[in-house]
């Protein structure tokens, strides 16, 4: 009679869940609890943490839904493999000089300070340095001021990927040129003084 009693209010239970909409639709796994099998309802994964120092042992499986997720690699601002090609067309990885004008030297970024070099821009302050014409560029006065400089528009070429191009910020905003390697295209500005 008792059994008959926990069945009935069991019955119950289950018909008012049901007709509350409170029981799940889909199950996404069937777990099992020692002999018997339990249908767990969908639930989105539940990650942990690969215990530092852990990284390469095989971990243990864990129950559903925990999932484990391997921590992602630390953002190195420094980490990309593009170049910067000279004026010889040698690769140069974060140089600290690039000159624009290879003929005479006239009109350059000096000094860089690199702030980040990734493998689609890199970005760094420098002192950018012309001379002005005047009488003439060969006893011509030297000039100079603060920059900030992108470098960026990656090109293949025979030394690996390549920035193409080079974006000045100074006082007379933002012009961007060809970098000494690469040739002048239109849409290319003088970017000296």
């Amino acid at each position: 009679m008792k059994y008959l009693r926990l069945r009935g209010l069991a019955g119950a239970t289950l018909a008012l869940v049901l007709s509350a909409g409170l029981a799940p639709t889909a199950t996404a796994a069937e777990v099992g609890i020692g002999p018997f099998v339990v249908q767990v309802p969908d639930l989105a994964p539940v990650h942990v943490p690969v215990p530092p120092g852990s990284e390469a042992a095989p971990l243990p499986p864990l129950p559903y839904p925990f999932q484990w997720v391997r921590p992602a690699p630390p953002f190195d601002p420094f980490g990309g493999r593009t170049l910067a090609l000279d004026c010889g067309g040698n690769p140069e990885r974060m140089p600290s000089r690039i000159i624009i004008f290879c003929g005479d030297g006239n009109g350059q970024f000096q000094n860089i300070r690199w702030t980040s070099w990734l493998d689609g821009t890199a970005e760094g302050t420098a002192e950018k340095v012309w001379v002005e014409c005047v009488p003439a560029c060969y006893n011509g006065i030297r000039r100079s001021k603060p920059a900030r400089i992108v470098l960026h528009d990656v090109r293949y070429t025979p030394a690996g990927p390549a920035y193409a191009k080079l974006t000045a910020h100074d006082d007379r905003g933002a012009r961007t040129t060809a970098m000494s390697s690469f040739p002048f295209e239109p849409g290319d500005q003088i970017i000296f003084p």
